[in-house]
């Protein structure tokens, strides 16, 4: 295996393991290292050269990228960049594609067994041939009685009907994969289920309720923007965009809140705080911070700052060993209302 082939199956397995640990954690909205993984993996990908046996790799990790940068657009536009594609979105099926043609390029055809005659010749024992052809009785009890069979009557446990060994173990390996993916596959519908579950009020109920147009939002699994449009459809004053915690404001003797008030509070407690909206012009060169290394999304501004396109930001920003996309760079610079 070459070592770009390597470095390849690398990144996959790294933006696999990642997934799924933001499946299985209380996450409401695309982490950060998600994001990272995914821009890192199609990056990889976008420079480079592409062995001959990583042309489907390459069409699977084309086509997340095809997606992806779809989706980011729309999120972007949405006001959301870190928004959970739908339980339906064709990202999720892209990235399982993705991860299926990584197990298909691990596959490789086993070479083929010398003759019981010739592994003979060599020198080898009974014992180190049973291991070759695979014939045990037991877990390192080699099946010595089948090799004489063998031996007395060619063909009678090598004949059409043989598997190869490592042929054999590769079988075993898919169907534990197999398994694994279903379950991985039911783990991530769960939580998407989970995240666009609707709440059981309209939105005139809620707003009436003084809910935020983030905590609506949150409740339906949509954007601020989309809470507003909504209120103006409905004819009814919009929320504003948020509010402080009534839980600390609160007197004693008012009563507690309605449950969809308190779950729509708890719910925004597990997003991650959001920074507050800079300009390119808030930053200079990109330098490491008293509190720890500057955020993506900071490096790109401060390059952006120097005049830098998208496509230069991007090979900066992979030199700094932090790869991200061209198109990933563009949507961060539309987040924060640069023009690209």
């Amino acid at each position: 295996m070459s070592a770009r082939k390597q470095e390849l199956l690398r990144a996959i397995e790294h933006l696999a393991s990642v997934h799924h640990d933001w499946i299985t954690s209380d996450a409401t909205v695309i982490s950060a290292e998600l994001q990272q993984a995914i821009d890192a993996t199609l990056a990889e990908f976008a420079d480079g050269d592409i062995p001959k046996d990583c042309r489907k790799l390459f069409r699977e990790a084309d086509a997340l990228a095809t997606e992806w940068n779809t989706w980011l657009d729309v999120a972007v536009a949405n006001g959301d960049p870190t928004a959970v594609p739908s339980i339906k979105s064709p990202v999720w099926a892209a990235m399982e594609r993705l991860y299926d043609a990584r197990k298909d390029a691990e596959t490789r055809d086993p070479p083929p067994i010398e003759t019981i005659q010739q592994l003979e010749k060599q020198g080898l024992n009974d014992k180190q041939i049973c291991r070759i052809y695979g014939w045990w009785l037991a877990p390192k009890v080699e099946d010595i009685g089948k090799l004489q069979e063998e031996r007395l009557k060619p063909g009678t446990h090598t004949g059409k009907d043989f598997v190869h060994p490592l042929l054999r173990r590769q079988q075993d390996d898919e169907q534990k994969r197999a398994v694994a993916r279903a379950e991985f596959r039911k783990a991530q519908e769960e939580k998407l289920a989970k995240l666009e579950h609707v709440a059981p009020e309209s939105v005139v109920d809620l707003v009436n309720q003084k809910l935020s147009a983030k905590q609506i939002g949150k409740m339906y699994g949509q954007s601020t923007n989309w809470v507003f449009r909504e209120c103006e459809r409905l004819g009814i004053t919009p929320p504003p965009m948020d509010y402080d915690d009534p839980r600390t404001v609160r007197a004693p003797s008012e009563p507690a809140l309605p449950e969809s008030i308190a779950r729509a509070m708890d719910a925004e407690q597990q997003r991650p705080t959001r920074r507050v909206r800079k300009t390119v012009e808030d930053y200079g060169e990109p330098k490491e911070s008293p509190a720890g290394p500057v955020s993506v999304e900071d490096r790109v501004l401060a390059y952006a700052n120097q005049g830098k396109q998208p496509e230069d930001i991007a090979a900066a920003m992979k030199a700094d060993g932090e790869p991200v996309t061209p198109r990933r760079v563009e949507a961060i610079l539309r987040q924060f209302g640069q023009t690209v």
